[in-house]
């Protein structure tokens, strides 16, 4: 459920940015929904077919907007900005400023994706090796990017006038300073490249709801016929078809209501699904610990201690998040909508689990 709340509001934010740039390229004025599903048949195909022609897509884009923004990161750091070159953003001091709650929440918000890798498993080459080290190099690598890139954007703007900033303009702040910085032509190639981050982070959830949804159905949770590989191409197609077909909905669904895609749709599914995450990753620490304890296996540093705190810090991180989560998806009504409805996925999974386990018991 959180994955798919998050898909639903990854398409929204997309036709709502590729509107935005082809208005401001083109001057052409077309509604985010005809981009939102642009990019959601051009994923779909992609997705259809096996995982190879989705991983060159992925890489080609990565590779482009992690090159554009090393650049503007290392000019804005030896040019300074207003305030010239600085370390104050990296004052432990600063953490208790603004609300480190919602701070934590976001940075979180940034990494949900990483615990993906072991979906790919079985079209992955030696997956006991290369699931674990793709899964740790990514973590490492995003959280170095993440922590430069922030502390080159807060030399750029100046740590003083950076909250205001972005604040005022939340969505045009790393094109404002690529202009600065890099020139027109910096701005442009940011603004793309924005785009094609967005489309690979789309193309990425696509890819691994799809491969829920297939695994699900191959376990006997959704329709035995999601469960099986396309006899050519080796992957989900079928399941890949559904997904598509649920987001053409969901887009459907939010025109017809007059959602906003960013202030609404992007907003609270994000929100939410931010938060169905957060909670999958303390329930499966717990587990961890729990399955060990029933069969001795592995060391006591993997088995119950990297586990108890990551425990600890989800669960604290649950706590606040769910305290300030009117505050992310802007308003109490929404926010307990949005709680029943990760309520309702998580009885409606758990009760599945368990009808399926006594009919196995009774065959």
């Amino acid at each position: 459920m959180s994955y798919a709340l998050l898909f639903v509001a990854l398409v929204g934010y997309l036709g709502a940015s590729t509107a935005s740039a082809v208005e401001y390229f083109a001057g052409a004025v077309i509604p985010w929904w005809a981009w939102s599903t642009l990019w959601l048949f051009i994923t779909g195909v992609l997705s259809y077919r096996d995982i190879a022609l989705s991983t060159k897509v992925l890489g080609v884009s990565l590779v482009l907007e992690v090159a554009i923004m090393l650049v503007l990161d290392f000019v804005m750091v030896f040019r300074g900005g207003p305030e010239g070159f600085t370390t104050s953003p990296l004052n432990p001091l600063h953490f208790n400023e603004g609300t480190p709650s919602l701070g934590l929440m976001f940075a979180f918000f940034g990494f949900v994706g990483f615990e993906a890798t072991v979906i790919f498993r079985s079209e992955a080459r030696n997956p006991h090796r290369t699931i674990p080290r793709a899964t740790y190099v990514s973590i490492i690598a995003i959280g170095l990017f993440y922590a430069f890139s922030l502390f080159a954007v807060a030399v750029g703007t100046g740590p003083n006038s950076l909250v205001a900033k972005a604040t005022e303009s939340p969505q045009t702040l790393i094109t404002e300073l690529a202009w600065t910085f890099l020139g027109v032509f910096g701005q442009d190639a940011v603004q793309i490249l924005v785009l094609i981050s967005l489309f690979g982070c789309f193309l990425t959830f696509h890819n691994v709801l799809a491969r829920f949804t297939f695994n699900f159905g191959a376990a006997g949770l959704l329709p035995a016929a999601l469960g099986r590989a396309h006899p050519r191409h080796h992957a989900p197609s079928r399941a890949s078809l559904v997904v598509t077909m649920y987001c053409l909905l969901a887009i459907a669904g939010s025109v017809g209501l007059g959602l906003d895609p960013v202030l609404d749709l992007y907003t609270w599914f994000s929100g939410a699904a931010t938060l169905g995450i957060i909670v999958l990753m303390a329930l499966t620490s717990l587990a961890v610990m729990v399955f060990f304890r029933g069969h001795e296996r592995g060391s006591w540093l993997t088995t119950f201690l990297a586990p108890s705190v990551s425990l600890v810090a989800f669960g604290g991180l649950v706590f606040l998040v769910v305290k300030n989560f009117p505050l992310l998806v802007g308003g109490y009504g929404v926010a307990v909508a949005l709680i029943a409805v990760l309520a309702i996925a998580f009885v409606g999974g758990a009760a599945s689990a368990l009808l399926g386990r006594s009919a196995a018991r009774n065959l």
